[in-house]
């Protein structure tokens, strides 16, 4: 209860069966409890960690969830992601834009395309 941030990466035990999902649920519903007063900040990233939460019925009450388990993590240590590293590379969004339409370059735009009448 003395933290103001939670970063959360994985279920606590097997969450998948009774009895050994209570920690899990404790923990989660604990967190959402926290979050939803505004005491705390609570991240949580991972397939096992989404259906955790979801399995304690608290997943839309945290601060923001994710899929993305190792890719969570390594972004929170400030890794270059594979995925972001090629959009940076591909150069500013508005400069794509006057080569290309935001629907790539073998979709014509919505202007471009022809009007239904009515």
């Amino acid at each position: 209860e003395a933290s103001k941030t939670l970063i959360w990466n994985g279920p606590l035990g097997v969450f998948e069966m009774p009895p050994f999902d209570r920690a899990t649920v404790a923990a989660a519903k604990a967190a959402a409890k926290l979050t939803q007063s505004g005491a705390l900040v609570a991240v949580a990233g991972g397939g096992d960690t989404v259906s955790a939460l979801n399995h304690a019925g608290v997943a839309a009450e945290l601060t923001f969830v994710s899929t993305a388990g190792g890719a969570f993590l390594e972004w929170m240590e400030g890794k270059t992601l594979p995925g972001v590293s090629a959009l940076e590379a591909s150069g500013p969004f508005e400069q794509n834009l006057e080569t290309e339409n935001n629907y790539g370059p073998h979709h014509p735009s919505p202007a471009s395309r022809p009007r239904r009448r009515a």
